[in-house]
């Protein structure tokens, strides 16, 4: 028999290879061991796929109502308690409140991050900046 094996926790998946009752088998009628255990690690194979999806999507669940404390904060954004205070008291990071408690919704702090993302400058959208550096100052009257 075959041994049992622990994919999800409290869920063991059992590695049994049930061949058919003994028969009297001749040359014939003798059943290809190979193909029995192929179809069985086949089957297998399906349950840990669905185990595995159902798992996946539990976490994705889980993860975008996922409430962080300051310093699990802190730890996700890799900044410092002092930086996050400042940015919760400038109302520039979203966050919630409750008594003397700070708490942020990371699927939330996700969003922000990305929201401050830096697209890269053209070439044009390049010069045309160093342009209207460079326009206020051809105006000033040297002495």
């Amino acid at each position: 028999m075959g041994k049992a094996i622990t994919l999800v926790p409290d869920r063991p998946v059992a590695l049994f290879f049930i061949l058919p009752l003994p028969m009297l088998y001749n040359h014939e009628n003798l059943p290809n061991p190979f193909q029995l255990i192929m179809e069985q690690l086949d089957s297998l194979e399906r349950k840990i796929d669905k185990l595995m999806h159902e798992k996946e999507t539990g976490k994705a669940v889980a993860a975008e109502d996922e409430l962080l404390t300051v310093q699990n904060a802190t730890a996700f954004l890799r900044i410092s308690p002092s930086t996050l205070y400042q940015l919760t008291s400038r109302h520039e990071i979203p966050f919630m409140k409750r008594g003397k408690r700070l708490y942020f919704n990371k699927e939330e702090l996700l969003q922000w991050v990305e929201e401050g993302r830096n697209t890269p400058l053209t070439e044009m959208e390049k010069q045309a900046k160093v342009q209207s550096y460079l326009r206020p100052l051809k105006r000033r009257k040297l002495r």
